[in-house]
């Protein structure tokens, strides 16, 4: 997967508190955006803002000595697992919904191996050509992100309950809430509980060289360490 091709910038800022935070679709965004809210609207509990900038290029930053500019990641299998759960939980990949577990898998496979959907923000590499740029990479299975987020910016942000990603819930459970959240009704809802959602475990050696070979530099970057 080639880093230079079609992507999304997802970042927010705050030059009051002199933040850049980058995100990526699957990597607790909705968190990171709830975060971020809450410092810009601290009485705002109940719901957020989404402040999140969205471009296709990131050269009219600058690289402000004093500010951090930080980017959050997720381990990049975990990161395609969810995305491939998503992408059937929201119909988004229409159609997947019938097909058995181990077909779905290698259909999946085979997407990221023609080059995954190019439009698609969920199937891009978290990975940022800008050497230097980052101060700090924050890898969401560290610990407390709102912790972390509020160490490196000093902001003071309660702990948020945010989306827990549908492989951690019941699976019937998470397929109804997400079914609903689009808007199908609860029998559509609770005809996806009828299949099984993919997991790490499913993936076999010849599937995770295809993610190796196209997510190569999301695995570097997440093998960097926290503090840079």
């Amino acid at each position: 997967m080639n880093p230079a091709r079609h992507k999304l910038y997802f970042y927010l800022q705050n030059p009051d508190m002199k933040y850049l935070v980058f995100h990526n679709p699957r990597c607790a965004c909705t968190t990171v955006k709830q975060w971020h809210s809450r410092v810009i609207h601290p009485t705002l509990t109940d719901t957020f803002v989404d402040h999140t900038k969205i471009k296709y290029s990131i050269d009219h930053l600058e690289e402000h000595p004093d500010w951090k500019r930080i980017l959050v990641v997720r381990d990049p299998v975990d990161r395609l697992v969810s995305v491939m759960n998503h992408s059937i939980v929201s119909n988004y990949i229409q159609g997947w919904n019938e097909l058995p577990k181990a077909e779905r898998i290698e259909r999946f496979i085979e997407l990221i191996d023609n080059g995954g959907r190019v439009l698609d923000p969920h199937f891009q590499q978290q990975y940022i050509h800008r050497p230097g740029f980052f101060t700090d990479i924050v890898r969401i299975e560290d610990g407390n992100l709102i912790e972390r987020l509020n160490e490196l910016t000093g902001a003071v942000v309660p702990d948020i309950h945010a989306n827990v990603t549908a492989e951690k819930r019941d699976i019937a459970d998470s397929l109804l809430h997400e079914g609903a959240r689009h808007g199908y009704n609860k029998k559509r809802a609770f005809d996806y509980a009828k299949f099984e959602l993919m997991t790490r475990a499913d993936l076999n050696d010849k599937h995770l060289g295809v993610i190796w070979r196209e997510y190569y530099n999301d695995f570097s970057y997440y093998a960097e360490p926290s503090n840079r």
